[in-house]
């Protein structure tokens, strides 16, 4: 093959790639408050071949930092499914401003005065 033919095919993969996650890969960040009335940091990276990492950092109360990492799904191009390792799962939606809404276990939305508390808004987008 081709050096020109490669650059085409990695091309049209990343394209497709990013076509069929309608925009989620990502670096978003959020500060989310807990039922004690202290509040934790988070910073979610969703890479383009479907891998995560994510930093939670804790903040008041309980001074600590935990990093992980895991694969996600995308279902309608704005449902997104965290999957650690361990089977431990976390939901996610695209919301229209391209922020992430964290979801209930049961992948719901959250509802009430707290619903924009628990959002992840996007600082870059990840091509490669």
């Amino acid at each position: 093959m081709t050096a020109a033919k490669k650059l085409l095919l990695i091309t049209s993969l990343v394209l497709l790639c990013a076509c069929t996650q309608g925009n989620i890969a990502g670096q978003y960040f959020g500060i989310i408050p807990l039922p004690d009335g202290s509040k934790m940091e988070i910073e979610l990276t969703l890479n383009p071949d479907y891998t995560f990492s994510i930093q939670t950092i804790y903040q008041d109360n309980l001074p600590a930092s935990f990093k992980d990492s895991g694969t996600y799904g995308i279902a309608e191009k704005k449902y997104v499914t965290l999957r650690y390792p361990g089977d431990s799962i976390k939901f996610l939606k695209k919301d229209e401003d391209g922020s992430l809404n964290i979801l209930t276990v049961e992948g719901k939305e959250i509802k009430g005065p707290l619903k924009n508390a628990f959002k992840l808004h996007k600082k870059t987008n990840l091509l490669f």
